[in-house]
């Protein structure tokens, strides 16, 4: 009989905590997981973006794989970032590093380069590939959206808006330098966005999926683009240690001049990042 009230107690929680699940205002629920998420002394991503081009019927696909950590040391951070880039079956591997005022770019190819940065400066440049929970979740920019569980993860699903998909490019391409110029001069037209975020059992915003489907005009030329980032945070609680193997086989950037600084950070030369 003890038994069979126990499990009927924990039947009853558990369809009274799915319950209040379901009740809970979908942007309270993503603003509370960011916050904690925020409060992580370090976080790692695993993330994917792929982009699909059709241009007067050529199809065109770029594939990119990513992983960024960030050590939340609040006088003294670490960040790190690698990406592997496949285009027209072409490759490109960077590694960037930053750590104790330096800035490490390794293209894969051979060259390596290096900076003194501050902080700010560093933040201004390429901050905004870190800040996966500082985006603006505001209502009038998500829509239709649905909770759902899936196993022990709390699903959010959505429609959003132009504004939002502009906040998550401006945060994702802001490190894109010059090409990232180029786009903004295009005219891009969204058509669609849509996506869903993953809370985990501990409260984590432990995953960001996003579509987006627009239409570029340029110089004449106009093209339709398909693309989608995906995000997964990885072990959260995790101890993480950025480093730098063997930093005087870097070769040292004396940046008195600010055009030098843009093109280090910049993807045009061999030795920049993405």
């Amino acid at each position: 009989m003890k038994k069979r009230i126990a499990s009927l107690a924990a039947a009853a929680l558990m369809v009274f905590s799915f319950a209040g699940c379901q009740s809970q205002n979908p942007i309270d629920l993503l603003q509370s997981a960011a916050a904690k998420t925020k409060t992580l002394p370090a976080v790692e991503y695993d993330a994917t973006v792929g982009v699909d081009v059709d241009m007067q019927g050529m199809t065109m696909g770029i594939d990119m794989d990513m992983n960024l950590k960030a050590v939340n040391d609040e006088k003294d951070p670490d960040f790190e970032y690698t990406m592997s880039m496949e285009l027209m079956g072409q490759s490109m591997d960077i590694n960037m590093k930053y750590i104790d005022g330096w800035c490490y770019m390794d293209a894969g190819n051979g060259a390596k380069s290096k900076m003194e940065m501050d902080l700010e400066k560093f933040k201004e440049k390429q901050g905004s590939l870190f800040n996966l929970t500082e985006f603006e979740m505001e209502p009038e920019y998500l829509k239709d959206m649905k909770v759902t569980k899936s196993g022990d993860n709390t699903v959010i699903s959505f429609e959003a808006d132009s504004k939002f998909a502009q906040d998550i490019i401006d945060s994702v391409l802001g490190s894109m330098g010059d090409d990232a110029a180029a786009l903004e001069d295009a005219n891009m037209k969204i058509s669609g966005v849509s996506g869903e975020f993953t809370v985990d059992r501990e409260g984590y915003l432990a995953g960001e999926k996003i579509t987006m489907d627009c239409e570029v005009s340029s110089m004449g030329q106009s093209m339709t683009m398909k693309m989608t980032m995906d995000f997964t945070l990885k072990n959260p609680g995790q101890e993480i240690t950025i480093k730098v193997d063997d930093p005087d086989s870097y070769e040292e950037y004396d940046l008195s001049d600010e055009l030098l600084e843009d093109d280090f950070l910049s993807d045009d030369s061999d030795s920049t990042d993405f």
